[in-house]
């Protein structure tokens, strides 16, 4: 979890799906309290694999669900219940995400695609397409930095990187595979 924008560490026990703890500048992690997880917009538990802050918008994996939930971060950094469908489409085991600003970039593990998705104003996932990467292998997680994109990819016994460039549209390519 990356948590330069959020501030916020919060742990879940998996079992029952509520929160333990919180961490933040204003709640100290000695402070536990037990809190609900976040719901979509159809009463539904998010299932998190990971989550993406951007700005004041959360982008929650759900790689069983194949979906990505938007949720609008309250003041106090939390989820809360203001949860819904991100828009965006053709997902398969999705388990990553990245936003760089008006791009957003999910790693499908399952079909070996990374899918590109504009990024709208209201946080909204459109135009989702095939970014282009090549070169992936169950790709896990993506990060941005500055004009490439860093993909790893998980194999047993055989895990990897690979570097993309950014297009002006936003699109991956000139892929290559390293730290095989």
């Amino acid at each position: 979890l990356d948590l330069s924008n959020s501030g916020v560490i919060s742990i879940v026990n998996p079992s029952t799906r509520k929160g333990l703890a919180t961490e933040s500048a204003q709640l100290p992690l000695t402070q536990i309290a037990e809190f609900n997880a976040p719901k979509d917009s159809n009463g539904r538990t998010l299932q998190a694999n990971h989550v993406a802050v951007n700005g004041n918008y959360a982008y929650v994996v759900s790689y069983s669900n194949h979906t990505i939930s938007l949720c609008t971060l309250a003041e106090s950094g939390s989820l809360g219940s203001n949860c819904h469908d991100s828009g965006a489409i053709g997902l398969n085991s999705p388990i990553g995400i990245v936003v760089s600003g008006t791009n957003a970039y999910i790693t499908n593990n399952a079909s070996n695609l990374v899918t590109h998705c504009s990024v709208g104003v209201n946080g909204m996932l459109s135009n989702c397409q095939d970014s282009g990467a090549t070169t992936l292998t169950n790709p896990t997680a993506i990060t941005i930095n500055n004009s490439y994109a860093y993909i790893t990819n998980f194999e047993y016994n055989n895990s990897s990187v690979t570097i993309c460039s950014i297009q002006k549209n936003g699109l991956l390519n000139a892929c290559q595979q390293v730290l095989n």
